[in-house]
């Protein structure tokens, strides 16, 4: 119902223009207060709930950091061994060929 609907309603009811017209200001200053303070609680929750997503996001990153890291050591170590392996069969192959003759 718009605010001219309502002025209209109060008017047909037998309420004076000026009386009809608090009322409804009385009203919408009502209507007003109450979404000021609720928009205002709910921005608030918002900024928190964006504060504790930023958190998790932090840690979670940290976690995937610190996983990365430990398979690129991972990976270090499985290169090292491979070329241990490696060298180690050339040597040896090298050695049979020389003393099989």
């Amino acid at each position: 119902m718009t605010v001219i609907e309502a002025l209209n309603k109060l008017k047909l009811a037998g309420l004076p223009d000026k009386q009809a017209e608090a009322i409804l200001e009385a009203f919408e200053e009502r209507d007003r207060s109450w979404f000021e303070s609720h928009f205002e609680r709910l921005r608030t929750e918002m900024e928190k709930m964006r504060r504790e997503l930023q958190a998790e996001i932090e840690k979670v990153r940290r976690e995937l950091q610190a996983e990365i890291e430990k398979v690129r050591g991972e990976i270090k170590e499985a290169k090292f061994e491979m070329i241990r392996w490696i060298v180690g069969s050339v040597i040896v192959g090298t050695l049979i060929s020389h003393f099989w003759k």
